[in-house]
């Protein structure tokens, strides 16, 4: 039965329906070992606690309602930055199927697949 999708005209879309699976694989064994293929999770979770004791403002014997702002001479700061330009949403076809996204991972194995099941399907009619 296997000899059939071994054939020549069933070659491209067994290779494809193979490279697929191999991905699956690639993406299994890398998943079991903490890694991935698809980028997701590349970011580390880090959880930094850190303990900083600030002393107590009571401590200091401090008139906060006699200082007069006025009298301190603050500097305006100065800002040289541009702000960027409003990105118009895009309603073309690659933003219609998501292209920048979803991982291009993802889109490959959608194509591989797509176009080894209708492929053998096609074939497996026509033959």
């Amino acid at each position: 039965m296997f000899d059939l999708y071994l054939t020549g005209p069933f070659v491209p879309f067994t290779l494809a329906l193979a490279l697929l699976f191999g991905l699956l694989a690639l993406e299994m064994i890398l998943g079991l070992l903490g890694g991935t293929l698809l980028g997701l999770g590349a970011d580390p979770d880090v959880d930094l606690d850190v303990d900083i004791d600030v002393p107590d403002i009571e401590t200091f014997d401090i008139e906060f309602s006699a200082a007069a702002p006025h009298l301190f001479n603050f500097a305006e700061p100065e800002v040289d930055a541009e702000l960027p330009e409003a990105e118009m949403p895009t309603t073309g076809p690659a933003s219609w199927l998501g292209l920048g996204k979803m991982p291009v991972l993802i889109w490959i194995a959608a194509l591989l697949l797509g176009f080894g099941v209708s492929g053998l399907a096609l074939q497996s009619l026509f033959n």
